[in-house]
């Protein structure tokens, strides 16, 4: 009898090259973002994993922190940003 259902788990687990492929970035981006600590990931290894849903979680938090895209936040004013 298996505890969890292993299929599933390897699918919310990603690879550098799936998350970046997910997240539209060059690998070299995750990178980068590793190396200041900014992205939610683990080792396997030498190798870097990453889990969907703690990806899903940091990219729903920097965009609500970074606000609607076009809008500058500076001045509170909301106006379009040129």
């Amino acid at each position: 009898m298996e505890l969890y259902d292993n299929k599933a788990e390897r699918a919310r687990i990603l690879t550098l090259e799936n998350v970046a492929q997910y997240l539209r970035v060059h690998p070299s981006t995750i990178y980068r973002l590793l190396k200041k600590r900014q992205l939610p990931a683990f080792k396997v290894g030498r190798d870097w994993r990453f889990n969907l849903e703690s990806i899903d979680r940091w990219r729903a938090d920097a965009e609500r922190s970074r606000g609607p895209v076009g809008l500058a936040n500076e001045n509170g004013k909301g106006e379009i940003a040129s």
